[in-house]
């Protein structure tokens, strides 16, 4: 029987969990007690894929399920970040209707058997273009910010490194496949490896700013 080996990513995710509980596990603030529960379903999710597609089981309908959650907390996430600068509750309502419409629509036409691929890129833009507004607004506040220690940079540099990288290997999608064809080099999940490092990453570093912040603030 071959070797099963476990996946890197899921391992990473792991991590960001044990870091999610160990440093915002208390807190009652919004988002920041939202990330234990969502990496703790991250984990599920990436543990149930990886168990079916060890045993050759269908398995799209599992990230169909994950991509909508994944989409509204880490938007979720943004819009917290930057309600806190500008008032963007109608650019976030669009946002997610339009996301609604073409996830909806795109698991309808195919069936329920296909991953909805559309939905996801589309989700990676509007996330890009989130990330980059926040960055523009962080750029023209008055207000001095420490970045090392500041937990939503860190966040949300995770969430567009991420996103940016992904939209890059979807571009580049057919010559990664020509090279793990020909040479057997599978660059596309190499790639995602390193994004899920930087990604929850990221977040590990920005959930102890934040748990080192409160400590400070109960002093």
């Amino acid at each position: 029987m071959a070797a099963v080996n476990f996946p890197s990513s899921l391992l990473i995710e792991l991590a960001c969990l044990v870091a999610a509980v160990l440093w915002t596990g208390k807190e009652k603030a919004w988002p920041w007690k939202g990330f234990v529960p969502f990496m703790l379903f991250i984990c599920l999710v990436e543990g149930a894929g990886w168990i079916m597609s060890v045993l050759r089981i269908f398995n799209h309908w599992v990230y169909n399920i994950e991509l909508p959650v994944e989409f509204f907390f880490t938007g979720a996430v943004l819009y917290s970040f930057l309600s806190a600068q500008r008032r963007v509750k109608g650019w976030w309502l669009a946002a997610a209707a339009l996301f609604s419409i073409v996830f909806v629509a795109e698991l309808l036409h195919n069936r329920f058997v296909a991953y909805t691929d559309m939905a996801d890129e589309l989700a990676a833009i509007l996330f890009i273009l989130a990330s980059g507004v926040y960055f523009y607004f962080l750029l023209r506040s008055p207000d001095y910010v420490d970045l090392k220690t500041s937990p939503a940079f860190w966040i949300v540099a995770g969430i567009f490194l991420f996103y940016f990288g992904a939209t890059a290997v979807t571009v580049f999608f057919d010559q990664l496949m020509s090279i793990n064809l020909l040479q057997g080099i599978p660059l596309r999940y190499l790639i995602f490896t390193v994004l899920n490092a930087i990604l929850y990453g990221c977040w590990a570093y920005g959930l102890r700013c934040r748990y080192l912040q409160q400590i400070s603030f109960s002093r």
